[in-house]
């Protein structure tokens, strides 16, 4: 190492310190090597030379931010400040510090800060992120989004890095692993209930936020650390500020932790790993989520690992009951009731405090530190009646650091209570209890409860099952004569998963009537592509963080507008016996109508049959053709499916006698695929359908709202319903289906296609001269396609 770069090092050792980084303070700074096995592991073939063992200037790291690492590498001249393609390491600064950033980043999030020149005019300083298990580094931006080009304090650069979305991702998939690997070890060795899981969670978090049990409880073992623990719980919740009654609410919540002081396979040691399992978990939580704690303020911890320790039980059967509100979606109403700081949000079923932290979230967004203590003190109201969820919330709000004021522990219909809050809050979201027994319980009694505890012109958002939006309920009429319903928009059917509710958001101005304004039309939405797609060990979780910012945008647009669009949105002024859903309302759109949709379905019914031994339909599509038809060169009408068929039922409930005697005739299910066959029963007169027929499916998981056509006699399920039309041929039958098929979105488990939707469903069809519909031109048309093309 020359003298001139020593010069370097001495600037940056004074930045360090006057930046507030420095031993004295915590930090532990080495340079050259590192005295962590995990670091010199890491650095073992980083040399910038290539092959062997990296000496980053400096390293620094901070007990409390373990998942954090900050490397420097210095250069006397500022020529040799950053090559072009950043990849000659051993000359340039910030090619070194990346370099050894890349090493470093299989186990830490990296701030790599690449420093030359031996000047104060002419230093120059470039900051790096490189997220843990990223491939590659990116330019680490300050408040302003300027590239950050001086040593700034420690937690600035930790709360630009998880500013970063790509961190951000890395460290909640990290946070993802380790809750699936916990949940796994309190099963083996904990022995405690599912619903203690998370109380044992959150409440050993709050110990950690005593100081002094953060550094002393290694030093403790078997009893008496359960009692220290329990000690920190209850010295934390003390300290906390919990609003009127706070003395009784403190009782309510230390209680739900007592467990973790007497239950003795906590703390019993198990003498092959020579410790107990609490020792294990808070060690465990230490490391990986006490830093989470503190760096995201606006996530949902609790209810993170709440969700994620129900998803490996099967349901929630043994657990607390309640089923929680995604985090985007939960930032989604934030949005949409387009909170500011002089917002007032209340939610009467609160849970861990989802909704909460995002309206925290947004409504701290850019004020003032004053305006953020009233925020915190003021305008968050929660209550939840369950102890244990109740102790969560609070739990949860505390780890924020704030807001846990104004939380309440009971029911949100005990009158003195909801005097408590009622009139306080300009917005209040609310995602009820589901199923609940009893007249008083249902969804309808806990959204009117809402509404009423809010202001005049508050907006209420709900998210419920979409049974709510369909059924006729006589508490309806008690809703809309106080309340006006603005907008339902129909969600992504397994935004639960795996719970297997079809959701829906419901959003109403409180305190004015419905029928108030005579020309009020209410906007439908269908959100049913959120950008989220279903991984059997993470759950469910986003394709791309871009594309979801990208849907919410639009959805935000398209809900301020309230226009009506072709597919997506429809305004409909609607009363107690309507349907309140975009599926009602929403006319298909045929003006995208593709050949290769026809083309499919004609193939896919040409395999059924050759699979039962008829070739005759494959041989004549698959023969030469002269011109294919065009679909867009005539008039096409709407037409009711009552008005096109004359319908009936399927005939037979239950296909396991028949499946015992024989196999005669196809037995058609309520499925799409392979044409809706199940297998081949005995013919039973009694059960048969005759053949030639337009099979609708009304019900039944994944299928509901599809068609197939059945050429031959069946026997079907109850659940489908058959068509007849003196016209219908095979080839007119497929293209009545391929077009049916276009209307399958409007339709869900939630959703059935029977009776009355049935006949009332229209499809788009051509038509000949006289305004009927032209059935020679469909059968020419799926006879012409070049299905030869498509194999």
């Amino acid at each position: 190492m020359s003298n001139n770069e020593r010069i370097t090092e001495n600037m940056v050792r004074k930045k360090l310190e006057k930046a507030g980084i420095s031993e004295a303070n915590g930090f532990l700074i080495e340079e050259q090597k590192s005295q962590s096995p995990i670091i010199t592991n890491l650095l073992k073939k980083s040399s910038k030379s290539g092959g062997g063992h990296g000496k980053p200037e400096f390293l620094i790291s901070k007990n409390d931010e373990r998942d954090f690492i900050l490397v420097i590498e210095c250069k006397p001249d500022g020529k040799h400040h950053e090559s072009k393609d950043k990849n000659q390491f051993k000359d340039y600064a910030v090619d070194g510090a990346l370099l050894y950033a890349a090493h470093l980043s299989k186990e830490f999030n990296v701030i790599a800060i690449g420093i030359s020149g031996q000047a104060e005019s002419l230093l120059k300083i470039s900051t790096f992120l490189h997220p843990k298990g990223a491939s590659s580094a990116n330019i680490l931006f300050d408040e302003n989004n300027h590239p950050i080009e001086k040593i700034i304090s420690w937690k600035r650069y930790i709360d630009r890095a998880t500013f970063d979305p790509a961190l951000a991702k890395a460290r909640h998939s990290d946070l993802m692993k380790f809750s699936r690997e916990l949940h796994n070890y309190m099963r083996d060795y904990a022995k405690i209930t599912e619903a203690q899981k998370p109380l044992l969670v959150s409440g050993i978090l709050l110990a950690l936020m005593d100081k002094g049990f953060e550094k002393a409880y290694i030093a403790y073992e078997g009893e008496d650390l359960a009692q220290e623990t329990f000690h920190a719980i209850k010295s934390v919740i003390g300290k906390a500020q919990l609003g009127d009654t706070q003395d009784s609410k403190k009782r309510a919540v230390i209680n739900a932790f007592s467990f973790i002081e007497h239950h003795p396979e906590l703390h019993k040691i198990d003498k092959k790993k020579n410790e107990s399992p609490l020792l294990h978990i808070i060690r465990d939580l230490h490391v990986h989520v006490n830093p989470f704690t503190k760096d995201h303020y606006d996530f949902d911890i609790i209810g993170n690992f709440y969700g994620e320790f129900i998803r490996y039980t099967g349901g929630d059967g043994k657990g607390l009951g309640i089923v929680l509100t995604p985090k985007h979606i939960t930032d989604l109403f934030a949005d949409l009731a387009k909170l500011n700081k002089n917002s007032v949000v209340l939610d009467t079923c609160c849970g861990t405090g989802g909704f909460l932290i995002s309206a925290m979230k947004k409504m701290t967004k850019d004020v003032s530190s004053d305006e953020k203590k009233y925020i915190l003190d003021n305008s968050l109201i929660g209550i939840e009646q369950e102890p244990q969820m109740f102790a969560l919330a609070v739990s949860n709000m505390i780890l924020r650091g704030d807001g846990k004021t104004n939380l309440y522990q009971g029911s949100c219909f005990d009158e003195t209570l909801f005097d408590k809050v009622k009139g306080k809050a300009s917005a209040g979201f609310i995602n009820p209890p589901y199923s609940q027994k009893g007249e008083d319980l249902h969804e309808w009694n806990f959204i009117i409860q809402l509404l009423n505890a809010l202001q005049k012109n508050a907006v209420g958002i709900v998210i419920v099952p979409m049974s709510l939006a369909i059924a006729k309920h006589p508490l309806r009429e008690q809703l809309l004569k106080e309340h006006r319903l603005e907008a339902v928009m129909s969600m992504p059917d397994d935004l639960f998963y795996p719970a297997g509710s079809v959701p829906c958001i419901m959003l109403f101005t409180a305190h004015v009537p419905h029928d108030s304004d005579s020309h009020h039309e209410t906007w439908f939405g269908y959100w049913k592509d959120d950008g989220f797609r279903k991984d059997k060990i993470l759950g469910r979780i986003p394709k791309d963080e871009k594309l979801w910012t990208k849907i919410k945008e639009k959805w935000i647009v398209d809900f301020t507008n309230r226009k009506e669009i072709l597919g997506i949105s429809a305004r409909r002024k609607v009363g107690i016996n309507d349907e309140w859903c975009a599926e009602a309302y929403l006319k298909t759109n045929y003006e995208i109508l593709d050949p290769k949709d026809f083309t499919k379905t004609a193939i896919m019914f040409a395999a059924f049959m050759l699979e039962n031994g008829d070739i005759s339909f494959a041989k004549e599509i698959f023969a030469n053709k002269k011109i294919v038809l065009n679909l867009s060169d005539r008039k096409w009408e709407y037409f009711s499916i009552v008005n096109l068929f004359e319908l009936e039922r399927g005939k037979c409930g239950s296909a396991e006698k028949l499946l015992e005697k024989g196999d005669e005739i196809n037995y058609i299910g309520a499925k799409k695929e392979n044409n809706g066959f199940m297998y081949k029963v005995v013919r039973d007169e009694k059960f048969v359908t005759k053949g030639n027929g337009i099979v609708f499916i009304g019900d039944g998981q994944g299928s509901v709202g599809y068609s197939t056509y059945q050429p031959n006699d069946f026997i079907g399920s109850t659940t489908l319903s058959i068509g007849r039309n003196k016209n219908l041929n095979r080839y007119i039958g497929l293209f009545i289906v391929a077009l049916l098929d276009k209307e399958r979105f409007k339709y869900s488990f939630g959703r059935k296609w029977n009776g009355e939707k049935l006949k009332n469903t229209k499809i788009k069809l051509p038509v000949d001269s006289s305004g009927n519909p032209d059935w020679q031109f469909m059968e020419d048309y799926i006879k012409s396609l070049p299905y030869s093309a498509e194999i």
